[in-house]
């Protein structure tokens, strides 16, 4: 080996060194970034050493994808979540006697109670305050609803506002990576931006990913819509005023439809506040306005006429279109937002007591809705017959989500269940989820991501191989030393 190889070998792998170092210095000043995967420097071998090629990152496309897979559903079950623990503080713990299915219990004792002693006005006038109860329980569950949704929908609006920005800036690395891939530079802390902005955006949205020559990314949404393909593509939403029962505006990506059932294949925060808006919020809405419905029709009043010639109307419970009653059999959407105590019926709003006992609340002007027509004191066969339509069957509209023929008792207590099971099941799913996620997490930062003990340990052995380096060079220039004072150069 001649002296001028010697020195060329030494060189280079003091340059070689010298990058090495600077990538461990790199790794260890990332060891808190969790988006940051290991960097290392590919080593060529050759007749005159070695030198370092393309520098990249460590990578487990595996290991990516599990991430943003977890970081996609802990996204949707959070934001589920949270909303359902928001809806069902309209049903309370049964046992603290304020949900719509502990009041209408209330109610029918209530009832009875006054039918036992149809005269005692104080037992009468506990019945009105319990009516006012569950009509202002059943209002309150309603506002809810369209508190819930409302919150909803414009978080939908942020979140694909927020969705849009990072895509732009998630344009801005990729054709940084690209470009830099072509002319073979160093992108590895772009592609480490990159994949921070992939966990935020999967967060937002379930996504799946596709790399091309030079290192492009292409983004799709977990159906197959493409969200990426050298740039964005469009996200249009419509934050349009939202009406009960019905969806609200269309969420679009690429030109396809995200809105109602098809919020459930979208995944991420957005695709949960999609299923909260259009669905669990549009269901439980119309439960609560059925058993609205149900009541008003449990206290309607018929013609008592030998030849009944009148309409049905709304008797202790009357609604924004009474005294007609609501169609039945079939919700009506925004009915228990309007659902009232009759004011006839009511002595603060200027009614009569009486009027519970005998009837004639709908329309006190006719005496054909009159129940008890020689106005005994002793009556009590409305009161107990409006008690028994608690428990009756009656007909609900299967669009609620419920069952179609049970009582009134039944059907509320089977709403409370209802959404109990499905924030539940969502609670339940978000803790697992969350454990497999920072598992997820934990693989990718075991196998991808910096350990500190591993790069101290590398640059432990890079000093070595520095000082190997270093003594071959000092060598070599004392030989070349003593080759110049033989010739008598110096």
């Amino acid at each position: 080996m001649s002296l001028t190889l010697a020195h060329e070998i030494a060189r280079g792998g003091m340059m070689a060194n010298a990058t090495q170092s600077s990538l461990v210095s790199r790794n260890i000043a990332n060891v808190d970034n969790p988006n940051a995967a290991r960097k290392y420097a590919h080593t060529i071998s050759s007749e005159i050493g070695i030198k370092l090629g393309v520098i990249s990152n460590s990578v487990s496309q595996r290991l990516l994808e599990s991430v943003l897979g977890s970081t996609a559903k802990s996204g949707e079950l959070s934001s589920m979540t949270n909303a359902l623990e928001r809806l069902s503080v309209s049903i309370s713990d049964p046992e603290l006697g304020i949900s719509p299915a502990a009041m209408l219990a209330d109610m029918q004792e209530a009832l009875y109670a006054a039918a036992a002693d149809p005269s005692n006005v104080s037992l009468l006038s506990n019945v009105i305050s319990v009516a006012t109860n569950v009509a202002n329980t059943l209002q309150d569950a309603a506002n809810l609803v369209v508190q819930v949704r409302k919150e909803a929908n414009s978080d939908i609006a942020d979140a694909t506002r927020q969705l849009d920005t990072l895509l732009k800036d998630f344009e801005d690395a990729n054709n940084k990576i690209v470009s830099g891939s072509i002319v073979g530079r160093d992108v590895t802390d772009q592609v480490d931006r990159r994949n921070g902005l992939l966990r935020e955006i999967s967060g937002l949205i379930d996504i799946s990913t596709t790399t091309r020559a030079n290192n492009d990314m292409v983004l799709f949404t977990a159906s197959g819509t493409t969200l990426f393909e050298k740039a964005p593509r469009t996200i249009g939403f419509d934050f349009a005023p939202l009406t009960p029962g019905q969806p609200g505006g269309l969420l679009t990506i690429d030109g396809v439809p995200y809105s109602g059932a098809a919020a459930t294949k979208l995944g991420g925060k957005i695709g949960g506040l999609l299923q909260i808006r259009d669905d669990v919020g549009i269901s439980y809405g119309r439960q609560v306005d059925e058993i609205a419905r149900g009541l008003i029709t449990t206290f309607a009043e018929v013609d008592q006429s030998a030849t009944p010639t009148l309409p049905d109307i709304a008797g202790l419970f009357t609604w924004s279109g009474g005294p007609a009653l609501p169609p039945g059999g079939a919700v009506l959407d925004g009915l228990a937002l309007t659902i009232r105590v009759n004011p006839n019926a009511d002595p603060s709003q200027g009614g009569s007591l009486g009027l519970l006992r005998d009837g004639g609340i709908g329309d006190p002007g006719e005496p054909d809705y009159v129940y008890n027509a020689a106005g005994s004191a002793g009556f009590s066969q409305r009161l107990r017959d409006l008690a028994a339509g608690l428990s009756t069957a009656q007909a609900f509209d299967p669009a609620a989500g419920l069952s179609a023929s049970t009582s009134l008792l039944s059907l509320a207590s089977d709403s409370a269940g209802w959404l109990e099971s499905r924030r539940s099941s969502a609670s339940s799913r978000l803790a697992d989820i969350e454990v497999l996620g920072e598992r997820a997490v934990n693989a990718w930062h075991g196998q991808v991501g910096v350990n500190l003990d591993e790069e101290m340990t590398s640059l432990m052995a890079l000093e070595r191989s520095y000082q190997a380096s270093a003594r071959l060079m000092s060598t070599v220039d004392q030989m070349f030393q003593a080759i110049l004072r033989a010739t008598g150069a110096i």
